[in-house]
């Protein structure tokens, strides 16, 4: 499994309680979250921390999916299974769904994601597959990630003091300069301990953008 796994065990979001619970996985907004977090989250329809106010209301980071208890169906097409997840998010008022298929002449799942919007009027959401990639399979100076990319960003200094790279940096991907003055190869997992973040943009005359995970070790 290349998804990172939690060292604790696990509780259903949904199930989270404050007052029992918050010893164990950390108090609200981030403790219903990282009750059930397990590798891959989805941030919809908002991503990061709520505001104090929100939190005060019972409101979670990264929005309702990650928190709630989706509906789960299977069926079948020809002799490929089907397996259908969807969601209500009663606050934000929009159906998601989530569709996963195995190829079974090749190694492949597919995933296909949808959200339907049941206001009257248009609003703004965020939308974030939220992957954590674990060891074996994440191993320091090993691991390679990749990405059909064209420029990046580092982040500001605000979010760490255990950065390897240059805060507020512009760099081309995927070489981002450091705080000792060279340059990174962003593609491979450093062998530091560290704590920061890129954005990258992805380079807008290809048709699909993808994040591609390898360990050519294994």
């Amino acid at each position: 499994n290349p998804l990172w796994k939690p060292t604790w065990k696990t509780r259903d979001p949904y199930l989270y309680d404050p007052a029992r619970d918050s010893a164990t996985f950390g108090p609200l907004p981030d403790g219903r979250l990282l009750a059930g977090i397990a590798g891959h989250s989805l941030s919809f329809d908002t991503f990061g921390p709520p505001s104090a106010e929100e939190i005060a209301a019972g409101c979670s980071t990264h929005g309702e999916t990650p928190v709630l208890k989706w509906g789960v169906s299977t069926t079948q097409k020809g002799s490929a299974p089907i397996v259908d997840c969807n969601v209500l998010l009663p606050e934000a008022r929009i159906q998601f769904s989530r569709k996963l298929s195995i190829d079974l002449d090749a190694p492949v799942v597919y995933c296909e994601e949808s959200a339907t919007n049941l206001m009257s009027f248009d609003r703004p959401i965020s939308w974030n597959e939220h992957v954590t990639i674990g060891p074996p399979f994440l191993e320091c100076g090993a691991t390679l990630f990749d990405m059909p990319a064209v420029k990046g960003k580092v982040c500001s200094e605000s979010f760490s003091g255990r950065m390897l790279l240059r805060p507020d940096a512009n760099f081309e991907w995927p070489m981002a300069p450091a705080k000792d003055g060279s340059k990174r190869d962003l593609r491979t997992t450093p062998e530091e301990i560290c704590s920061q973040y890129t954005a990258q943009l992805l380079d807008p005359r290809v048709e699909f953008g993808y994040v591609a995970a390898s360990n050519p070790r294994l």
